[in-house]
């Protein structure tokens, strides 16, 4: 942290609550609660009594230290900081730090003690003026008539004047007293946050140190590589030994490495966190069902559900390091440091790896208990909705972007599991266009489900990728209403979403969007929802790299192998399974209808049809029954008068790989299956 943000911090305080008036004076503002000088003193103290630390925890100290300075920049009374400095737990605090600290605490009560006695001052002040103007200073002579007006006039009270005088210049050099010993106190004020801020800095270098070897963490726990994850996190727990994170991430990198000697040191390392921190114990255990999974004992779910319970309770506390890590904003502006911040998050917050629910989920699927491997995905989920739901609203964004997180690393948990259980995610199109009033601030988005399945209960976040933003990133956008029903063969209109952001200091709306997709979540299905531009899209970047000999990281999965396999498979069938008929437009040119196995739903597929060099988009694609049904439109004029002149050739585009299927003419309105080939 720079010092000039600490200084632009702690001197807020000092004036906290205090405002100007047009002669310069300072005063208190009278809607914020005033401080005692007993709240003042027991800050003081809490700062003063605490014995030095055997060990500094460098992360706690980083940590306590900017949760203080930070709550000089929410909305609360001195008397609410002043409270929240003495219920801090500055155990394992650098005493350099608190020392300087308490120097601050000590001039801002100065400080404060003295703009008080100026406030005071001040009304006395206004008081003494007003007083010249009544009647303790003048003297009424006569009768007072009628309208209150002395029949013989008025004259000065000479001597309580000169002695109104007197005082008001002997309350004029106390003003100037205290204003002078206010200045004083601001520039002893300035060189003590200025000292602070050179301890202070010191020791965030050494914290800065320790995130880099718990960054380097993250990253191979990322790329599967457990032998780096251990030797970093054994690098950040030299630096820090009472820190959470490093001592988690070595945990799992032992589980994950698949030793079965692991599993015992996983497992003492895992009982020593929870003996230290004993209030944010939830991803630890966790890790200890993993680990009882792992020796095929009936204790993991007791602890897969002891982690489920506690985790909704501890979350604030297991994400209080969330606010120093946003000190490191940076991280957000490339791929590796948005993993190590979602890699975080997954973990303080049970997502991902770290969500008893998948980690039950896989358990059960790995027994072959599909139904309750279904369940436990869609009980996690559930809960982060109702989360999302209940949340108020500046916080409802980012639990939404949790949850584009969680439906992110399910897919890496689970697999093929996860896959398997939405199959139907194609048949679902986003459709997204500004609105007419605010077209750069608003979109209508509905959802066309092309599926014979009704979804129930059906809640809408759209995902944005903004211009600037790294390309795996996307913010999301809730839909304002959760609908009924998205039925079969129709579209859903999920209402109008306000879409603006600010990314590095820059205002971003719908002329920012390079791309958007849409998370939709029902009671039967957790599903990605894409716009046909984004299949076509997602479909090219595979061929191209399928080209360059290059595979995209997703093409190494086992669930991606086992998909191109049965593509390949499927495409092989096709000379019993697919059909071609012509709608005729007697007169114009005629509609042609294909039919293929509703098996090709499961790879995303993108369709064209070419014939007689034209390229034609099917304005209709359905699945009725069992098949697929595709329309082309205007592709030629096959009634009967002439033969068709050219084949007829279907493409379709996925990411696990294209088909190619060819009809040759075979009479008026006639095709014959010619072969199927699979790229």
């Amino acid at each position: 942290m720079a010092i000039r943000s600490v200084l632009g911090l702690t001197l807020a305080l000092a004036f906290a609550g205090c405002g100007g008036d047009d002669t310069g004076t300072t005063k208190p503002d009278p809607s914020r609660v005033e401080a005692s000088d007993e709240e003042f003193g027991t800050a003081i103290q809490a700062l003063s009594d605490m014995q030095p630390a055997e060990e500094v925890d460098i992360d706690k100290t980083v940590r306590v230290m900017h949760e203080i300075d930070t709550a000089l920049t929410k909305d609360m009374s001195v008397s609410d900081y002043l409270d929240s400095l003495a219920r801090q737990d500055y155990r394992g605090v650098d005493p350099g730090v608190l020392a300087a600290r308490k120097k601050i605490l000590e001039l801002q009560f100065a400080i404060y003690a003295k703009q008080t006695e100026l406030d005071d001052r001040q009304a006395s002040w206004d008081l003494t003026r007003a007083l010249l103007t009544t009647a303790s200073v003048v003297e009424a002579k006569g009768e007072v008539s009628q309208m209150g007006v002395p029949t013989g006039g008025v004259s000065l009270d000479r001597d309580q004047a000169t002695k109104l005088l007197a005082d008001l210049q002997d309350e004029a050099k106390e003003q100037r007293k205290l204003k002078a010993d206010v200045q004083a106190l601001e520039v002893q004020l300035f060189d003590a946050v200025s000292g602070y801020s050179s301890v202070y800095w010191d020791r965030f270098e050494e914290w800065d140190r320790l995130c880099g070897h718990r960054d380097r963490a993250y990253l191979a726990a990322q790329r599967g590589e457990w032998d780096t994850v251990i030797e970093a996190s054994d690098a950040a727990i030299a630096l820090a030994p009472h820190e959470r994170e490093a001592h988690l991430m070595k945990a799992m990198a032992l589980i994950e490495r698949g030793n079965t000697e692991d599993l015992g040191i996983a497992n003492t390392l895992i009982d020593e966190y929870i003996a230290e921190h004993p209030s944010q114990d939830a991803p630890a255990l966790l890790l200890r069902g993993i680990i009882q999974t792992r020796w095929g004992n009936k204790g993991a779910t007791l602890a897969f559900q002891e982690s489920a319970a506690h985790y909704p309770k501890q979350s604030e506390a297991l994400t209080d390091m969330l606010d120093p890590y946003e000190m490191r904003s940076w991280l957000r502006k490339s791929r590796e440091g948005g993993t190590i911040v979602d890699q975080y998050q997954a973990m303080m917050l049970g997502a991902g790896y770290f969500s008893p629910d998948l980690q039950m989920a896989k358990a059960a699927f790995a027994a072959g208990d599909v139904r309750d491997g279904r369940t436990k995905v869609m009980d996690h989920f559930a809960r982060r909705r109702s989360a999302a739901a209940a949340a108020d609203p500046e916080d409802r964004q980012k639990l939404w972007g949790f949850i584009l997180q969680d439906v992110q690393q399910a897919e890496q948990v689970l697999g093929a599991n996860f896959q398997e259980m939405f199959p139907n995610d194609s048949l679902l199109d986003l459709e997204v266009s500004p609105t007419t009033l605010y077209p750069n601030r608003q979109v209508a988005v509905s959802v066309k489900n092309r599926s014979n399945e009704t979804l129930h209960n059906a809640t809408l976040s759209l995902a944005v990728h903004f211009t600037d933003m790294h390309p795996a990133d996307y913010e999301p956008f809730a839909a304002p209403k959760t609908m009924p029903a998205v039925d079969p063969h129709t579209s859903t209109d999920f209402g109008t979403i306000q879409v603006s952001s600010t990314l590095w200091g820059t205002e971003k709306g719908v002329s920012d969007i390079v791309t958007h997709r849409a998370l939709l979540l029902t009671d039967e299905a957790v599903l990605w929802v894409d716009s046909d531009a984004y299949k076509i899209a997602e479909a090219k970047e595979f061929r191209e790299a399928r080209k360059s000999k290059v595979p995209l990281p997703e093409e190494k999965s086992p669930w991606h192998t086992q998909m191109r396999t049965q593509l390949t498979k499927t495409a092989g069938g096709l000379a019993k399974n697919a059909t071609v008929d012509v709608a005729p437009k007697y007169g114009f040119n005629d509609d042609i209808k294909i039919s293929l196995p509703s098996e090709f739903t499961l790879f995303r597929p993108v369709f064209t049809l070419k014939y007689a060099g034209h390229e034609f988009k099917a304005k209709t694609s359905e699945v009725q029954g069992e098949h697929i049904e595709l329309v082309f439109p205007k592709v030629g004029n096959f009634d009967g008068k002439e033969l068709a002149s050219s084949d007829l050739e279907l493409i379709m585009n996925s990411v696990y790989g294209d088909v190619s299927v060819v009809w040759k003419p075979d009479g008026p309105m006639e095709w014959k299956f010619e072969g199927a080939k699979a790229e």
